[in-house]
């Protein structure tokens, strides 16, 4: 996984393990975390939503999940 932000003065990349972000145990711990916080979730939709984008990454190779331009300039891109 990565993280690109761009604007017209910093170009910045964060690399992220892919297996980490998207492992079962980090989804239960958002899971977790976000019930704590008053958000309201079916049990194991993070699992299984991690899982999908881990057999989708498997099948068909990198893709972006979120693509935004600011109307300041900045760029920001996540890819999986």
């Amino acid at each position: 996984m990565k993280i690109v932000i761009n604007d017209d003065e910093h170009n910045i990349m964060i690399p992220l393990p892919t297996g980490a972000v998207f492992s079962p145990a980090v989804a239960s711990l958002s899971e977790r975390v976000a019930r704590k916080n008053g958000v309201e979730l079916p049990e194991g939709c993070l699992k299984e939503l991690s899982r999908a984008v881990r057999d989708f990454r498997r099948k068909n190779g990198k893709f972006c999940i979120l693509e935004v331009d600011s109307s300041d300039g900045e760029h920001v891109e996540i890819w999986v």
